[in-house]
């Protein structure tokens, strides 16, 4: 049985009567569906019209296969520098990767050539048969991949917090992308993940205030539905003088943030005040939650 790993957090309390403070569980926790093996050959399928009809199909639900395949590996990427035994993580590491880049060619190729296949006035049997069987395969090589990241994750990542989840789980995979080219960077200016953590802890005062601030400045201005706008900076910050921010600090204050801002009007992704200082803030709050990884990536 997987671990599980209970943060309390003490919030403010609000009007209990109000239903719009009744958490859907959708929202907090997400569990990943199990996969399931379905390759298209079936002896049924004999026709070349079938065969294309059956190519088509797969190609265009492939992709989201695929999306969900890269954010995984992104996701992995990104807690890669928790990582503390890196004697075969390394070597894995660069496998996992190469094969991913591999999933991603061979689809690119396969959608490339069934657009030239529509171009086509004049179809051969032998045309349409290999691309057929070609896509089938894409389908395996997808299905034994994931069957290795979920391998590599037991193996690596086997007990990551919910909070990393949840952070993930918003994002796309090019954020996650994103996020890992900004996290290498940002790390290499100090002589450990160690240093850049207390940095982060304690020098984040100032910009935590001031993402609470714009916050509250959109809200006044009347584009917050609902109760929220009656929120004040006391229900985000004990304390507006921030010495240092630990762990369980920065996911009670991302905790709030993002319920302020699901309930809030979708207005406020335009606002350049607040969404500037709170993207700047979560590229500091991807570090807290690498660093608080270091111990629970660790394999038994």
């Amino acid at each position: 049985m997987k671990k599980q790993e209970i943060i309390e957090i003490t919030t403010p309390e609000m009007p209990k009567d109000n239903p719009d403070l009744k958490v859907d569980i959708s929202e907090v926790y997400f569990e990943s569906a199990n996969q399931t093996k379905n390759y298209h050959f079936s002896p049924s399928i004999t026709s070349q019209d079938e065969k294309r009809e059956q190519i088509n199909i797969d190609l265009a639900n492939f992709e989201e296969k695929l999306t969900t395949m890269l954010h995984l590996y992104h996701f992995f990427n990104l807690f890669s520098v928790a990582v503390v035994d890196k004697e075969t993580f390394t070597s894995a590491q660069k496998d996992i990767d190469k094969y991913v880049m591999q999933l991603v060619k061979k689809y690119e190729a396969l959608k490339k050539a069934n657009n030239s296949l529509k171009r086509k006035k004049l179809l051969t049997e032998e045309m349409v048969h290999e691309l057929y069987y070609e896509v089938g395969d894409l389908e395996k090589y997808y299905y034994d991949l994931m069957e290795d990241l979920t391998n590599y994750k037991k193996d690596y990542f086997p007990n990551l917090k919910m909070a990393s989840y949840a952070f993930c789980n918003e994002k796309t995979y090019q954020e996650l992308e994103e996020y890992t080219k900004y996290v290498t960077d940002e790390i290499s200016k100090y002589s450990s993940l160690q240093d850049a953590y207390d940095y982060v802890c304690y020098h984040s005062g100032e910009l935590i205030t001031k993402t609470i601030t714009n916050l509250l400045a959109f809200m006044k201005r009347g584009l917050t539905k609902n109760y929220v706008s009656n929120f004040t900076i006391d229900y985000f910050l004990e304390n507006e003088i921030i010495m240092y921010y630990d762990y369980s600090k920065w996911i009670g204050l991302f905790s709030k943030i993002n319920y302020v801002i699901k309930k809030s009007d979708k207005a406020i992704f335009t606002d350049k005040n607040f969404i500037s200082s709170y993207q700047e803030l979560e590229h500091k709050y991807v570090i807290v939650l690498i660093y608080n990884e270091c111990h629970t990536t660790r394999r038994a």
